[in-house]
């Protein structure tokens, strides 16, 4: 008699469970058409998409790897960064057509973010963003350079404490096509 009563209960506790899966879905959303995102501003950082063997500039020393690659229909740049001495991480990069601005954010394994606005500057795309002062030090600016040198990708970083008047050098790296030995 117990087992029954049992057997009733999960009867009644399912019945509903099984009318729910008999329901038909909900017709699907509809969604925009994606976005057109082949004007020449969308273009701006395309240099940078490939897959990198990267370098301390001036030396034979490498840094890491990386892979840039266009997503989200060429609406967006992402970069996985996978150095050899520090933390990896990658960004996300889009043209912001109604600020007329580039937005990258970095992560990384270390949980730092960083938020940059960028444009592109006397050939060069030119990232830099805010930095709220942290236990210990002062706030700060960090400014991201990048442009073409040939089959090569150069990235500059700096960081400033004045409101960008002084820029002092943090890393300075140059992107070569995988496989490829500096010369």
């Amino acid at each position: 008699m117990k087992g029954r009563l049992w057997g009733l209960a999960l009867a009644a506790l399912l019945a509903p469970m099984q009318a729910d899966a008999q329901l038909p879905l909900p017709p699907p959303v509809p969604r925009p058409a994606p976005q057109n995102c082949t004007a020449p501003e969308y273009r701006q950082l395309d240099f940078w998409v490939g897959e990198w063997d990267v370098y301390y500039t001036g030396s034979l020393g490498l840094a890491g790897r990386s892979t840039v690659e266009r997503i989200y229909n060429d609406c967006a740049i992402r970069e996985t960064w996978r150095p050899f001495d520090m933390n990896d991480g990658g960004s996300v990069s889009s043209y912001d057509r109604a600020a007329g601005v580039w937005r990258q954010t970095w992560v990384d394994s270390a949980a730092d973010r960083i938020d940059y606005t960028g444009r592109v500057e006397n050939g060069r795309m030119v990232f830099i963003a805010e930095r709220p002062a942290r236990p210990g030090e002062q706030a700060r600016q960090t400014r991201v350079t990048q442009w073409r040198e040939g089959e090569t990708v150069r990235q500059v970083g700096e960081t400033s404490t004045d409101g960008g008047q002084i820029w002092t050098p943090s890393y300075d790296y140059t992107y070569r096509p995988h496989g490829t030995p500096p010369r």
